[in-house]
């Protein structure tokens, strides 16, 4: 059977359930082909160990052992380099070039020169997380400090992320999902920064939780802002006024955010004195323990300075629509950016990795060699103080190998071995072998233990036929099969003979077979 090409559908945040029009409708979508990607099915990514299954608790006893290739790979910083890891983690290239592109980057990056620019860049990308949603929250008008605070924290990032970068490539050097450091001009993204402090004071903002705009960039909030911080003054004076016209009463005067000024009473609730308050004046509310009066003097107050606090909320508000407006010009060029720093945290998780000792980058080749010498198993080493390394090898004319050997020989370990070693390779990543030609693989199918018959409703056997089936039938001569114990449990002499019939038929298929190792009891 030929290449399968599938196809992904991603529907953006909606689509008007009103229209009719399909064009409108296409609009909407985005088609994605996924030749380019190495296949594997959901039950070989959880049978190999590539990702990790949820529903076990496998306690570890260290925090070097692994028990899937995901968790050895990912060393990233932002919870979105994460999940982009994830996804390359289970979609290897199958594309040559790209596979190159990606392992270059990933050697210079993990080059023992450039370990302390790495490091670097590691502290820098927390401060690049979550800039899609900062950037949507700016925009909806939230005045929470801590959302500026990111996005100016993001902007020095990228300038120091961009300077970092151009110590290890030059612009023929630099894979293009991280061009964008090189070709952006950083001096926009400094100017934007210094726009931004130039009317946000970030100690009061930070204190007080939401942007401040400081003093001297608006004469008309300076104006109110004055007026406000005297108010302690303000209310003294009117208090002792209101004290001259009504002795032998205390009263302190307040300023309530959107009440305005009034006057305060003490009072027992049960028994309100109203003999003293002169006819103007009007009960505004009461607490349990005082009573809030509105009097010429505070109403004068209210006419001379309205509701200050609420006046320079709305003052500061139009301010940072503007700062906002301009940080919206750049809408596009941010979150472009905090793309490719999302890319470049996987990038510098796979160097990290990429550095262990015993590690190589291997040769990658569109013929069908696969050839591995010494390689070792990622995970099984991790929870091993020795692990004995094995020699695999392909050819055009030799593409079936057949394992033999004793129980808890390691046969299993060494087929599983194969499978994550050309998926590490053709992720862009460093291998745990002595060196290794890889021809590049455009499916991994297997006949392997699974999530089996308890949870699929199936016997042992009929899985056994299902995936080797799948293995016939979705193979093609790039194709690497790897079959563990076909039969295993079921009549010896039955599935010894399926198993043969499997065997005679891909050796039927000449230069079309595809890589096979399997191994039987």
């Amino acid at each position: 059977m030929g290449t399968i090409n599938a196809l992904w559908v991603g529907v953006a945040d909606f689509v008007d359930p009103t229209s009719n029009s399909i064009a409108e409708l296409f609009d909407f979508v985005n088609f994605r082909n996924f030749k380019d990607y190495l296949f594997v099915d959901v039950d070989s990514l959880y049978a190999l160990q590539v990702i990790p299954e949820s529903n076990k608790n496998n306690k570890l006893t260290s925090k070097t052992q692994k028990n899937s290739l995901l968790e050895l790979l990912d060393y990233t910083i932002t919870k979105e380099g994460s999940k982009l890891l994830k996804d390359w983690v289970r979609k290897p290239l199958t594309n040559i070039s790209k596979i190159m592109e990606r392992q270059n980057a990933i050697k210079v990056l993990s080059q023992p020169e450039n370990c302390e620019i790495r490091h670097d860049i590691k502290k820098a990308l927390k401060f690049t997380k979550n800039i899609t949603s900062n950037i949507k929250n700016l925009q909806v008008g939230k005045l929470i400090w801590k959302n500026w605070k990111s996005t100016i924290e993001f902007l020095q990032t990228i300038v120091s992320l961009s300077k970092s970068l151009r110590l290890c490539f030059t612009e023929n050097t630099i894979p293009d999902d991280l061009s964008l450091f090189l070709e952006l001009s950083v001096t926009d993204f400094i100017q934007l920064q210094e726009f931004i402090l130039t009317y946000v004071e970030p100690i009061t903002s930070e204190e007080e939780g939401k942007v401040k705009i400081v003093n001297g960039v608006d004469d008309d909030l300076d104006s109110m802002k004055t007026q406000y911080n005297n108010l302690d003054n303000i209310l003294q004076e009117a208090t002792r006024l209101i004290a001259q016209s009504i002795p032998d009463q205390v009263f302190n005067t307040v300023y309530i955010p959107q009440l305005g000024f009034l006057v305060s009473r003490e009072e027992d609730i049960s028994h309100i004195d109203t003999t003293f308050m002169p006819d103007e004046w009007q009960e505004v509310f009461r607490t349990s323990t005082n009573v809030y009066y509105k009097s010429q003097e505070v109403l004068y107050l209210d006419e001379q300075y309205g509701d200050i606090y609420t006046l320079i909320s709305d003052r500061e508000i139009e301010i940072v629509q503007e700062i906002l407006n301009k940080v919206l010009e750049f809408e596009e060029p941010i979150l472009m950016m905090g793309e490719a720093s999302v890319v470049l945290d996987c990038y510098c998780s796979l160097a990290e990795v990429s550095q262990l000792s015993g590690y190589v980058f291997p040769s990658l080749t569109d013929d069908y060699q696969l050839e591995i010498k010494q390689g070792r198993h990622p995970l099984v080493e991790t929870h091993l103080n020795v692990f004995v390394p094995n020699d695999t090898d392909f050819q055009i004319n030799q593409k079936i190998t057949v394992v033999t050997g004793a129980n808890s020989s390691g046969k299993t370990v060494y087929l599983n071995q194969i499978a994550l070693v050309v998926m590490m390779a053709q992720i862009g990543c460093a291998i745990p072998a002595e060196s290794a030609t890889i021809g590049i693989v455009d499916k991994i199918l297997t006949r392997v233990s699974s999530r089996e018959s308890l949870e699929k409703l199936q016997s042992t056997f009929a899985i056994d036929i299902y995936q080797l089936s799948k293995c016939i039938s979705l193979a093609t001569d790039r194709s690497l099969i790897i079959v563990d114990e076909f039969g295993k449990g079921s009549d010896p002499i039955d599935s010894n003979a399926l198993f043969g019939g499997c065997l005679n038929y891909f050796d039927s298929m000449g230069t079309s077979c595809p890589r096979l190792t399997n191994y039987q009891t």
